[in-house]
């Protein structure tokens, strides 16, 4: 059996991607595809946090409900047996293509050793192994990385662009490319060109014989926020009283998600120019050395960038930013314990059906929102009181 990994880059479309996997599970199946399921229903961080050296601490852990140091370990002890078990299970199927795919491969495996650790993973289960890898223009990616970075509170502003240089890894791809190919080999690597090739789903089809007519398309993904909400986290990161762990991470992605989306950041031709020019030689050399890749495929669609700069409204003063970190800490806050307190519900529904697996589940999912309201907060007394409730319903 065959496997493709696919490994991002970030913002070029993995998260469609991944839900195209994800729900295209069963027939994907019917036609020799095996979707993971073990690494994530749909974007396989797993993947990436096992390869990870051990105690690199990483916020991916969190997301998968590893919070703790001995959780971590269990995980790393008992994933490779897991693992084997669902290839021997798609092998079982008739499966003959086995598919990954997680975009943090891209940013966070940094080093050679994390690339070994991976590849001693993966290669005794498989008989070839295909690296998939989209690359995308540096300014492009650093546009779209921009909403991303607005989510999790960093600021972002004219500084974000002018630090952008090819000493990053997460944009120098000669270096990423240079690290794969020690790794799995120049054979086992495909380079795609996004601006040609944006849909990943859509050229698997047609690459693998799929029948794409009867696999479910997943509802357009736009991840662009508006640059007024960015200009709001950059207030409320000014306002945090003791520095970046005060921000309201939680649920902050999710309110700005739900903001309106109608005005664009535009960095300007000119800076956009500059800071892709810091890539040209690089991604020249690139072209040179894949058939798959052009020049002109590095390069942007330079009529994107040709309006007005308005990066300007990003720091725009704001007199209580103080006030309104709090404002929005409190109402994440509440949104946390809410949360929990549905979760918490459902957990005992599902004691009542006596379903420990679904019990569990809620039970964890509530410790995680309540997570979010910290000793410090004066809504500490009501998670201590839901807390209370998750544990009559079963220990932790």
């Amino acid at each position: 059996m065959k496997l493709i990994l696919h490994i991002g880059t970030e913002k070029t479309g993995s998260t469609s991607f991944q839900k195209w996997g994800g729900m295209n599970h069963e027939a994907l199946v019917q036609s020799g595809v095996f979707y993971s399921q073990l690494l994530g229903r749909e974007n396989h961080l797993k993947i990436y946090l096992w390869a990870l050296a051990p105690g690199v601490a990483d916020d991916g852990f969190a997301q998968v409900g590893l919070g703790s140091p001995g959780e971590q370990r269990i995980f790393r002890t008992t994933l490779p047996t897991q693992f084997a078990q669902e290839v021997q299970a798609a092998r079982d199927k008739g499966c003959h293509t086995f598919l990954i795919s997680n975009e943090h491969c891209h940013s966070r495996l940094k080093t050679a050793e994390d690339l070994e650790r991976l590849k001693g993973f993966v290669s005794p289960h498989f008989d070839e192994i295909e690296i998939l890898c989209s690359l995308r223009p540096q300014i492009d990616v650093a546009v779209s990385l921009t909403s991303t970075a607005a989510r999790v509170g960093l600021n972002v502003g004219q500084q974000f662009f002018e630090k952008i240089d090819v000493q990053d890894k997460y944009y120098n791809y000669q270096d990423l490319v240079d690290r794969w190919v020690g790794a799995f080999g120049a054979e086992n690597l495909t380079l795609l060109p996004f601006r040609r090739r944006p849909d990943m789903a859509a050229y698997l089809v047609k690459r693998l014989g799929l029948p794409g007519k009867s696999l479910q398309q997943p509802a357009r993904i736009n991840e662009a926020l508006d640059i007024r909400a960015m200009a709001l986290s950059n207030a409320i990161s000014r306002g945090q009283r003791n520095g970046p762990e005060d921000q309201p991470k939680g649920n902050m992605p999710m309110v700005l998600d739900l903001m309106r989306r109608d005005q664009k950041l535009h960095p300007g031709l000119e800076l956009a120019k500059k800071v892709q020019s810091r890539f040209t030689p690089i991604n020249a050399k690139l072209a040179r050395q894949w058939k798959s890749i052009r020049a002109v495929d590095l390069e942007p669609d330079w009529s994107r960038y040709d309006h007005p700069s308005n990066l300007d409204v990003l720091d725009q003063p704001c007199s209580f930013t103080e006030q309104l970190a709090e404002l929005v800490s409190i109402y994440t806050q509440l949104l946390s314990l809410a949360r929990a307190q549905e979760m918490a519900a459902s957990a005992e529904r599902a004691r009542a059906q006596r379903n420990e697996d679904a019990r569990d589940e809620f039970l964890r999912t509530a410790r995680q929102h309540l997570l979010q309201v910290p000793k410090s907060s004066t809504l500490f007394p009501q998670r201590q009181a839901v807390e209370a409730r998750l544990e009559l319903i079963g220990p932790m």
